[in-house]
């Protein structure tokens, strides 16, 4: 179910019991040939010539249009289209964006092989929403929307939740195995033990900031640039660089501290930045759900190398 989900095309989810008109044929003769008749969708009239997709002209318009205009003179001559096998979240974002709340899918041609109704953009809309947000959150299962996760028996709840969760506890003890491999840096410094919680905390902020973002991308088609999200986390590193040393320096009286946090959180920012862009590309080439790269997963891994830096940056420089 999830792939079948993820990967359904335009060509799918489309109609083609809609009424339809030809550019020449008046507002009177397009309402009195489509009363009585029941479609699977009658939201829109497709305006066709030759079997290709000329227009399109909401109901809105027509039944407010003067009787004796032609459906040419009143109709969006270039609407949105989809091919095919667009995928289903692209064709309901591509609706959104033109103001469109239906979608006609055309081949290659612009012949015309139906059209997507309102409620089936808005029912794929809230479905890609609620599957993103339960892989971020790792929940994992044949049916992993909120709605058939509140439906679901204990036990089905407990095996769609404990997979991910397990590997964090893995990586928590790996983290801990990290931190330590610098006992004595720890022993000489104290006070390093106090920032671990905010280190850790900020790249795993950054990283999910940016995972939102590479992960939105690849799900409506537009590129994601590694190179480009990396250098914002870099800089935003940069800026809380900034504040901590100043925080640090001013509160604890350390600047050796204080620059050791601050330099930490700004390499862990970066990388944190890197590694939540490449987590979803990878699992795109797999041919799996992107989204499947962030949350739980992504998490573990960021933790783990932030803790590395954190006191590798601290054996180096105390």
């Amino acid at each position: 179910m999830e792939r079948e989900s993820f990967y359904e095309t335009a060509k799918s989810l489309a109609v083609v019991d809609v009424p339809v008109a030809h550019p020449e044929n008046t507002v009177k003769e397009t309402i009195e040939r489509i009363l009585g008749k029941k479609y699977a969708s009658a939201s829109h009239i497709v305006v066709l010539e030759g079997g290709k997709l000329v227009g399109i002209v909401t109901a809105e318009d027509l039944f407010s249009a003067n009787p004796e205009d032609r459906i040419g003179h009143i109709m969006d001559k270039d609407p949105p289209r989809a091919s095919p096998d667009t995928d289903q979240e692209v064709v309901a974002w591509q609706a959104v964006q033109r103001g469109e709340y239906a979608m006609p899918v055309v081949d290659h041609y612009g012949y015309f092989l139906g059209l997507i109704p309102p409620y089936t953009l808005l029912k794929v809309l809230l479905q890609e929403h609620e599957e993103d947000l339960s892989r971020m959150a790792g929940i994992l299962g044949p049916d992993s929307t909120a709605v058939s996760y509140s439906g679901a028996p204990m036990k089905k709840r407990v095996v769609y939740r404990l997979p991910w969760l397990l590997v964090g506890l893995a990586g928590g003890f790996f983290a801990a195995g990290v931190v330590g491999m610098f006992e004595k840096e720890l022993e000489k410094h104290v006070a390093l033990a106090f920032f671990i919680p905010t280190v850790v905390y900020l790249a795993d902020a950054v990283g999910t900031q940016t995972e939102a973002l590479v992960v939105r991308a690849f799900a409506l088609g537009l590129p994601a640039d590694i190179r480009k999200e990396t250098k914002t986390s870099t800089a935003i590193g940069f800026v809380l660089f900034l504040f901590s040393l100043i925080t640090i320096w001013l509160f604890w009286k350390d600047f050796k501290i204080a620059f050791v946090v601050s330099l930490a959180i700004l390499i862990a920012s970066s990388v944190a930045g890197f590694v939540a862009s490449l987590l979803p590309l990878f699992f795109k080439r797999l041919g799996l759900d992107p989204a499947h790269g962030s949350g739980p997963l992504a998490t573990v891994i960021q933790d783990i190398i932030s803790v590395f830096i954190y006191f590798l940056v601290a054996s180096l420089l105390l």
